[in-house]
C-alpha cells in the first residue's frame, strides 16, 4: 500500500540520513557516501509513477530532521529538493530502459552497467552541479566549486551503488538459500562474512599501512566480495560492500588505514574511487554469474525438452562450406538411426543417405531449397546404423544468427515406415475392397437383371395367354376397365369387337390340336397386324377373341371389324400334314359381333355382353360376317 511506503521512505531516509550526517564526515564537512537516496529510488521503483509525488514528499521532512543541529533549515530544504531531483530522475531511467522491470534491474551485467551510467553518472552528477552548488554558497570553504561535485557526485553515486543493489535483492524476487543446500550455504556465508569483516578491521584499523611492520593493502578485500558474488550472487555481494564501506569510511573518518595518510578532500576521493570499484566489479561479477547461470539453465532446459521429443533433431553448421559438420544431435535421432551422438558430432550427414535412385529427387529437393535459403520437406529412405533403410519424412530449415545469413541448420528426422507400410497396406486393402465392390456389384446387376427378367415372366404369366401371346382374360378385363373410365371421363367414343374363329372344332377334329393351336397362333398374330397399337386385344378363351377399340364409334368400329374379316379369310395356315387326302394349308374366317359404349352402360360387362350377341347373331347369319349391336 502507498502509505506503506511512505512511512518507509521516512523512516529509512533519516535513518540512513542520520548516518551520513554523523557517520561519514571527514574533517572537510563532506559526506564519503550518501546512502538516504538509495532508500527513495528504491520506492520510487517499487510504485507506480502516479504515487511518486507523495513518496517524495517523506525525504523533505526527513532530511530537515537528519541536517537538524548541522545544517540550517534552509540548507537542509536545498539540499532535500537536489535529493528529490536525483531520485526522481534515477528511478524515471531504470524504469523506461529496463525490459524487465526496474525492481529485476541488477539480472545482467548490462542492466549493471545501464544502472551504473543511469544512478551513479547521470542523476547523480546532474543533482551534484545543483547540491555543490548550494553548499559552496551556504557553507564557505576552502574547497573549490569543482571538489565539491566530485565529492558530492562520488558520495551520492556511491551511496546508491552501495543501498540499492542490496534493497533490491531482499525486497524483489531473489530466491533464498536452497532448503536442500541450507545448512552448507548458511555455514558458508557466515565465514566469508567473518572473515571479510576480520580482513576490513585489520587493513583500516592499522596505522602503519604500506610499511615493514604492516605490508598488507585495501585489495586484499577483493577475494571477499568475488566470493560473495560467485557464491551468493547480488544480494551476497551487496552486502559484503556494504560491510567493507562501513568499516573503511568508520576508520578512515577516525584518522586511520591507508586513506587517513592523504591530506583534504583527495583522501574522500580516493575510498570513494575503492569503494565504487570494489562494488562494481563484483555487481558485474554476481549480474553476469547470475545471466549465465539464467543461460546455462535455459540451455539445460532446452536440451531435456529436445531430447524429449519423439523425432531426431540434427543441427549441422552452414558456415563450413558444403560439409555441413554436425554439431548437436538429440537422443531420438541416435534411437532412430542406432548412431551413437558422441560419434557423429563433426561428420557429415551424408552417411545416412541409403544411395537408393528413388531418393534422388528428394536430395535434389533439398539442395535447391537449401540455396534460396528455404525450408524443405521431403519423405526418402535413410539406412540405419545396422543397415536396415527406413522411411524418414525429413524437414531442414536454415537458421539465421543475428545479420540474418545463414549460420545452422536444424533437420528434423521423423520415423515414419510403420506409418509408410500401413499407408501401402491400406492402399492394397483398398484395392481388393474395390475389386470386391465391384465384384458385388456385378452380381447385384445380374441378379436385378434376373430378377427384373423373373418378375416380367411372372408378369406377362399372369396377363398374356401362353399360346397366342395376346392378353389374358383377366388382364383383359383390368385393363378394358380403365378405358372405359377413361372414356367417360373424357367424354370419348369406345368401341368392342368379339370374334369367334368358324368351325374351329372342325379343324381340331380334322386336323390335329396341333394345327388347331398353330391356326390361334397366326390368327392372334393377324389381329395383331390388322389393329392400331393402342387397340386391345385378348384370347377370352378357346377360340374367342375380344378388341377394345377406343376412340372410335360404331361407323369406324364396324369398318374394322369387315377389315379383319377380309384378312382373315385371306390366311393360309401351314398344317405340316403330307398326307394325300388332307391338304397342305389351312383357311377359316371368323364371325364379329360389334358394340359401342352406351351412357347407360352400368359396367363394360354391358358393352361385351351386346357385342357377344351380335356375335351369336352373326354365326346365325351364315358366319364370316360382321354384325353390330342394336
Amino acid at each position: 500500500m502507498l502509505w506503506h511506503w511512505m512511512l518507509l521512505t521516512l523512516i529509512g531516509y533519516f535513518a540512513l540520513a542520520k548516518l551520513g550526517v554523523y557517520a561519514t564526515f571527514v574533517d572537510q564537512g563532506i559526506a564519503v557516501f550518501w546512502p538516504p537516496n538509495a532508500v527513495v529510488l528504491v520506492a520510487l521503483l517499487f510504485n507506480p509513477v502516479r504515487h511518486w509525488l507523495w513518496i517524495l514528499l517523506m525525504v523533505v521532512p526527513a532530511e530537515i530532521a537528519a541536517d537538524y543541529g548541522s545544517f540550517s533549515i534552509q540548507q537542509a530544504f536545498l539540499f532535500a529538493l537536489v535529493n528529490v531531483v536525483e531520485s526522481a530522475l534515477a528511478a524515471a531511467l531504470m524504469k523506461r530502459f529496463s525490459a524487465q522491470g526496474a525492481v529485476a534491474f541488477l539480472n545482467s551485467l548490462k542492466q549493471v552497467a545501464l544502472f551504473a551510467v543511469f544512478a551513479m553518472l547521470l542523476a547523480s552528477g546532474f543533482a551534484a552541479l545543483l547540491g555543490a552548488l548550494v553548499y559552496w554558497y551556504t557553507a564557505a570553504g576552502d574547497i573549490s566549486y569543482f571538489a565539491l561535485w566530485r565529492i558530492w557526485w562520488f558520495g551520492d553515486g556511491l551511496g546508491l551503488l552501495l543501498i540499492t543493489p542490496l534493497l533490491l535483492s531482499w525486497l524483489g524476487s531473489q530466491a533464498g538459500f536452497p532448503k536442500e543446500n541450507f545448512p552448507r550455504l548458511a555455514m558458508e556465508s557466515l565465514a566469508l562474512f567473518g572473515l571479510t569483516l576480520g580482513l576490513s578491521i585489520l587493513v583500516f584499523s592499522n596505522p602503519y599501512f604500506l610499511s615493514n611492520d604492516f605490508p598488507l593493502s585495501p585489495i586484499i578485500l577483493f577475494p571477499s566480495v568475488i566470493w560473495a558474488a560467485v557464491r551468493f550472487g547480488v544480494r551476497g555481494a551487496s552486502l559484503m560492500n556494504l560491510v567493507i564501506a562501513m568499516i573503511a569510511i568508520y576508520f578512515t573518518v577516525h584518522q586511520a588505514g591507508p586513506f587517513a595518510r592523504i591530506d583534504g578532500a583527495y583522501a574522500t576521493l580516493q575510498l570513494q574511487e575503492y569503494l565504487a570499484a570494489l562494488a562494481l566489479s563484483s555487481l558485474g561479477l554476481a549480474a553476469m554469474l547470475q545471466e549465465l547461470n539464467a543461460k546455462n539453465a535455459s540451455l539445460h532446459l532446452l536440451g531435456r525438452a529436445i531430447d524429449a521429443v519423439d523425432d531426431g533433431v540434427l543441427i549441422t553448421n552452414a558456415s563450413s562450406g558444403r560439409d555441413y559438420k554436425i554439431l548437436y544431435a538429440n537422443k531420438s535421432f541416435q534411437r532412430i538411426t542406432g548412431y551413437a551422438v558422441d560419434k557423429i558430432i563433426g561428420a557429415n550427414p551424408r552417411f545416412l543417405k541409403s544411395n537408393l535412385e528413388s531418393g534422388q529427387a528428394a536430395y535434389s529437393k533439398i539442395r535447391s531449397a537449401l540455396a534460396r535459403d528455404e525450408s524443405a520437406k521431403v519423405l526418402l529412405q535413410n539406412r540405419r546404423a545396422d543397415g536396415a533403410l527406413y522411411w524418414n519424412d525429413l524437414t531442414i530449415s536454415p537458421v539465421k544468427d543475428e545479420t540474418g545469413k545463414t549460420a545452422y541448420y536444424i533437420g528434423l528426422h521423423r520415423d515414419v515406415s510403420e506409418l509408410v507400410q500401413s499407408k501401402a497396406e491400406l492402399i492394397r486393402m483398398q484395392q481388393t475392397l474395390k475389386r470386391v465392390n465391384a465384384e458385388l456389384e456385378q452380381k447385384v446387376v445380374e441378379r436385378t437383371r434376373a430378377l427384373q427378367d423373373a418378375n416380367d415372366a411372372l408378369t406377362k404369366l399372369a396377363t398374356t395367354d401362353a399360346l397366342t401371346g395376346l392378353s389374358n382374360r383377366r388382364h383383359f378385363f383390368e385393363v378394358a376397365n380403365n378405358e372405359v373410365e377413361r372414356a367417360r371421363r373424357y367424354d370419348r367414343s369406345m368401341a368392342c369387337l368379339m370374334l369367334d374363329i368358324d368351325h374351329f372344332k372342325q379343324i381340331n377334329d380334322r386336323c390335329g390340336h396341333a394345327v388347331g393351336d398353330r391356326a390361334l397362333i397366326e390368327f392372334a398374330q393377324a389381329l395383331n397386324k390388322g389393329l392400331r397399337q393402342e387397340d386391345i386385344v385378348a384370347r377370352l378363351g378357346g377360340e374367342e377373341f375380344s378388341v377394345i377399340l377406343p376412340e372410335q364409334a360404331l361407323e369406324e368400329a364396324v369398318a374394322t371389324a369387315e377389315r379383319l374379316c377380309q384378312q382373315i379369310a385371306r390366311l393360309r395356315v401351314a398344317t405340316g400334314l403330307k398326307t394325300p387326302q388332307e391338304c397342305e394349308y389351312l383357311s377359316f374366317t371368323v364371325s364379329i359381333g360389334v358394340s359401342v359404349l352406351r351412357d347407360d352402360d352400368a359396367s363394360l360387362e354391358m358393352l361385351i355382353s351386346r357385342a357377344d350377341n351380335a356375335l351369336y347373331e352373326a354365326k346365325k347369319q351364315g358366319r364370316n360376317t360382321v354384325v353390330s349391336a342394336k
